[in-house]
């Protein structure tokens, strides 16, 4: 027997032939998994809004949902099922990576369906991957990497970039077995390199699990960085992107399907980003950068 208890009286009650071994829900709907691999949904009124479901395989417990009416659910298999209710459709299937099915030594900590449908987990040894319906693959999002960075989490938690998704995620692989002290004894040269890698790693990571503000955050870090050493060639591919192909209208813009380059990136204009971040360009007074600002301000203005 399910009773929904609203504060101290019972709002709704149904009754099922199985033992209920998982639930969740949101504003939308609620979700109910049971022993025998069955899943039930329920508006909050009690409303049955779809038959009962028969999911291939002993359902584990890992199940969850977000505010777009999406619904996740994880087998003990390795198998990964995401619906929307709202829509009655599915949006994908996956599998595990095989990092997780072949490493007995490798679990499952956590798992969690992102604002637009991703499957995430964490594992054991806090190493994070989010599945990329489009590429259908695997993305690792939280790992150890990175440890000769000027931006790495042990060295900037205090100071903190935004506190969105992916800061959550990565602060787990924090061990703050990095000290400060590592920085000084490493070549520069390797520190730089690694510094600019982990910075792209995270504009690349922002963008896969839909961060727009923690997007922002690390591409300006990025692009202040790259105007400090002085990179001009990456400053200039990277304004290129923003900016996109010159031969683009106005009217172009707004029908995307016209050309290959999207106008935005996780919602936000690029080339008002790009508009942003040019005063952080110009801080450099360099022959090279100083051409690619005025280049850039000519092309914007057109």
């Amino acid at each position: 027997l399910i009773s929904c208890i609203r504060e101290t009286s019972v709002s709704w009650r149904d009754k099922i032939r199985d033992r209920v071994v998982r639930l969740t829900g949101n504003s939308d709907f609620i979700a109910l998994a049971t022993a025998s691999s069955h899943l039930y949904t329920y508006s909050h009124e009690g409303r049955r809004l779809l038959p009962c479901m028969l999911v291939d395989g002993p359902i584990s417990k890992f199940i969850d949902c977000n505010t777009a009416g999406d619904l996740m659910v994880i087998t003990v298999d390795g198998n990964v099922y995401v619906w929307n209710i709202k829509k009655q459709s599915a949006l994908y299937t996956a599998k595990l990576p095989s990092i997780v099915t072949a490493n007995r030594s490798l679990k499952i900590d956590n798992a969690s369906i992102g604002s637009t449908g991703q499957c995430i987990v964490t594992l054991s040894d806090s190493t994070s991957y989010i599945y990329h319906p489009g590429m259908k693959s695997w993305m690792r999002i939280g790992d150890r990497c990175y440890p000769l960075s000027e931006f790495n989490s042990s060295l900037t938690k205090l100071d903190g970039p935004i506190k969105g998704p992916l800061h959550k995620l990565q602060i787990l692989a924090d061990d703050g077995s990095i000290s400060p002290s590592s920085l000084f004894m490493s070549r520069p040269e390797d520190q730089l390199s690694e510094t600019i890698s982990h910075l792209e790693n995270q504009i690349a990571c922002c963008i896969a699990i839909g961060s727009p503000s923690e997007y922002k955050h690390w591409l300006s870090l990025y692009v202040r960085k790259l105007t400090d050493e002085a990179l001009h060639p990456k400053l200039s591919e990277l304004s290129d992107e923003l900016l996109g192909p010159p031969h683009v209208t106005s009217n172009e813009l707004m029908q995307p399907n016209l050309n290959t380059w999207s106008p935005t990136v996780l919602g936000l204009s690029k080339r008002q980003l790009l508009r942003d971040l040019l005063p952080l360009i110009s801080r450099n007074r360099s022959l090279q950068l100083q051409r690619l600002v005025n280049r850039v301000k000519d092309s914007l203005e057109k």
